[in-house]
């Protein structure tokens, strides 16, 4: 570690401009009002710092004093226990585990899709959009994402939906739990507190 990230006392987040995983970490990091330094990077021109942190370049890259972390569900629950109030993860390990299973249904169906839809394939836009209609009925209660609590599932959903509509990908009216949950979570403050430039010109398409 170079010896001017080692003497910084503040977090250092870098990431990819409006990157959707490290958007996911800038909302835990607002939910628990941590302060940060959001440091975003372009892959062909990287700082030296990270080269040295990091080789790899694997994104995005958490900075807490000694520590460095990659992955943003592995930043995400060291945050959580970093920080442990608000808990954004339950406490009994059978609650815990659907809450994990959830984040990986969620990778495993939505973002393996992300790469074909940035590319304008329409079949997996379609796929998305499927997808996320089928389970709106049960959104309709819950007042997060199927829990009662708002938890690292919800921050990995938020990112996502926030995007839907550059990407393309328009939820019909009649999936009225989505839209609801959607209007709910994009008026969170710590959502709201997380956003880029971009990121706010995307929110105010939804309005």
């Amino acid at each position: 570690m170079s010896s001017s990230t080692s003497k910084r006392n503040t977090m250092i987040l870098y990431g990819l401009e409006n990157d959707i995983l490290s958007h996911r970490v800038r909302i835990v990091l607002a939910e628990k009002g941590v302060s940060f330094d959001h440091i975003t990077i372009k892959y062909e021109n990287p700082p030296q710092e990270l080269i040295d942190i990091n080789p790899s370049l694997a994104l995005p890259t958490l900075v807490d004093r000694e520590l460095v972390l990659y992955g943003s569900e592995i930043i995400m629950e060291y945050l959580d226990e970093r920080f442990p109030h608000p808990p954004l993860l339950p406490v009994y390990p059978v609650s815990k585990a659907r809450c994990r299973m959830m984040i990986h249904r969620i990778n495993s169906d939505w973002y393996t899709l992300l790469p074909q839809i940035l590319k304008g394939d329409q079949a997996a836009k379609k796929a998305l959009v499927d997808s996320l209609v089928s389970i709106s009925s049960m959104l309709d209660e819950p007042p997060f994402f199927m829990t009662e609590e708002f938890t690292l599932v919800d921050c990995c959903v938020a990112p996502l939906f926030l995007r839907l509509k550059a990407w393309g990908c328009d939820i019909p009216q009649q999936a009225t739990g989505l839209l609801g949950y959607i209007n709910k979570i994009f008026k969170r403050e710590s959502f709201v507190q997380s956003l880029t430039a971009t990121e706010k010109n995307w929110l105010a398409s939804w309005s």
